[in-house]
């Protein structure tokens, strides 16, 4: 795993977007056991119970549990908040780059600073190379990865989403949904930008306030995705 992200860029993921990563790693699309979910839960300190909310990104089926890619969250009920999980902004940077939103796309990664962080991006190619031929998230995440360049350059100029002169945060509300409405919309219901889809975001370095202990989850961990790894 280290290989796949190096060394600064798996220092850089929250808890989280860990806990995904480690899944996909060890376990593809499958389905896994309450046991198994309940060891990773416990190795990357996250409440697994939230993650299978409304807003979550895990679904329980009996007495197991799946992920659930960006192609299968609520793209309406998907909105960030202050100093979201890198796999959230992940997740809707796939859909809006699906749905052809560049310009909200842009703002979102600018406003995040995910456009510039390249643990953001390691994650992104990471779970690209894991994932099998013709499944629809990795088809999602190598649109937005060959274009790394392009939106990492335009992001931090997006004038979707305007910055107070001296806090450095986001200007939600109105701006965003006046601004969004102005450009060609292909199918304006898919993902509406509401008013609060991004809840004040503090910018780049915004990642580095919910961190765990990684090589100390890694540790925990690896006796349950060992035998699980990918060849």
């Amino acid at each position: 795993m280290r290989r796949l992200l190096g060394p600064d860029s798996l220092d850089a993921l929250d808890g989280e977007s860990l806990f995904y990563l480690t899944w996909r790693w060890a376990y593809l699309t499958a389905a896994i056991p309450a046991d198994e979910a309940y060891k990773l839960e416990r190795a990357f300190d996250v409440d697994l119970g939230r993650l299978c909310g409304p807003r979550g990104f895990a679904r329980q089926s009996g007495s197991n549990f799946t992920l659930l890619g960006p192609q299968d969250r609520d793209r309406k009920g998907l909105k960030l908040p202050a100093s979201p999980p890198m796999i959230d902004i992940l997740h809707m940077a796939c859909q809006l780059w699906d749905a052809g939103r560049r310009r909200e796309l842009e703002a979102v990664l600018g406003a995040t600073g995910a456009g510039m962080e390249p643990g953001f991006w390691a994650m992104a190619r990471a779970l690209a190379e894991i994932l099998p031929d013709g499944d629809r998230e990795r088809t999602m995440l190598r649109g937005l990865t060959g274009n790394r360049d392009a939106l990492s350059e335009a992001a931090p100029n997006s004038t979707l989403l305007s910055r107070s002169e001296g806090g450095g945060e986001a200007v939600e509300g109105d701006g965003l949904a006046a601004q969004g409405a102005g450009a060609e919309d292909d199918g304006e219901h898919d993902l509406q930008f509401a008013q609060d889809l991004v809840e004040g975001h503090p910018g780049a370095g915004t990642f580095g306030s919910v961190r765990i202990m990684v090589q100390k989850a890694w540790a925990r961990t690896a006796r349950v995705t060992w035998r699980c790894q990918p060849r």
